[in-house]
């Protein structure tokens, strides 16, 4: 980079999946992401947050859905989310794009990034772009655009319930040692990682 300063890193794919019930004409709509780094030898060096989990994801009509993009600073910089329109060519907002119809409501914590869709009432294909923001002593230093797919179909799973005996913070490094329980309304096996 020749100078201190914000810089933009673009990536503009032609097209689109046909047939997504929130955006007009799909299939003929750009599909755009953004990233936009500030460098500056002031701050050090800096990574871009990770996002762990996958951006193609399935829900139910209604029934709540829920999506979290896994975000993960390895610099420990502090994160927000935000709900953004999806973009498309060069980067502007698709005409006529609108968030999906929710028969409650559609919204995103700004500061976990969870998303809750409460509840989705219609079977198709959705795009939905978060904005992800990263903070270094209130210094906005990064901010890029996840575009995601939801597809939402007819189904009659019910989430596992999970219980944990008590939200922790460790020492990185250190061993976590916590009892979790899960059960599965539809199932009797549920499988759990970490």
């Amino acid at each position: 980079f020749p100078s201190s300063g914000y810089y933009s890193i673009t990536m503009e794919d032609p097209n689109r999946n046909a047939g997504i019930v929130n955006i007009p004409n799909s299939v003929n709509i750009p599909f755009f992401l953004e990233t936009t780094l500030l460098i500056n030898p002031f701050l050090g060096p800096n990574s871009s947050p990770q996002l762990l989990n996958p951006p193609i994801d399935n829900g139910c009509v209604n029934q709540i859905y829920y999506h979290n993009p896994g975000a993960y600073d390895v610099d420990g910089d502090s994160l927000s989310y935000r709900l953004i329109s999806c973009r498309g060519y060069n980067g502007e907002v698709i005409p006529g794009y609108s968030l999906p119809f929710a028969s409650q409501s559609i919204s995103i914590d700004p500061i976990s990034g969870d998303l809750i869709w409460d509840s989705p009432t219609m079977q198709g294909e959705y795009n939905i772009a978060i904005q992800i923001q990263e903070w270094r002593n209130g210094v906005l230093i990064c901010e890029m655009i996840r575009d995601m797919q939801v597809i939402i179909t007819a189904c009659y799973n019910q989430p596992p319930s999970i219980d944990v005996v008590e939200d922790t913070c460790i020492v990185a490094g250190t061993t976590l040692e916590l009892e979790v329980q899960a059960s599965d309304p539809n199932s009797t096996q549920v499988t759990l990682s970490a």
